[in-house]
């Protein structure tokens, strides 16, 4: 017995929404990752220049003495 057309269609349709669902759900995990990865890399930027204005600090209060 053959599949009357809407079984076909309907399989056609279901498995379309699937595949565009899959794509959509990979690129928000994408996203979201690149997303994190940037957060890090803004929290390890930060901690350099904290400790590089720490330096500018000490260095300005020393020529602040020997003035």
């Amino acid at each position: 017995m053959k599949n009357p057309p809407s079984d076909k269609t309907s399989t056609i349709v279901i498995s379309a929404l699937l595949g565009f669902l899959v794509s959509v759900g990979g690129w928000i995990l994408t996203e979201i990752v690149n997303s994190l990865q940037a957060v890090k890399g803004d929290v390890v930027v930060n901690k350099v220049a904290i400790v590089r204005n720490k330096h500018r600090l000490d260095t300005i209060e020393k020529r602040d003495v020997t003035d």
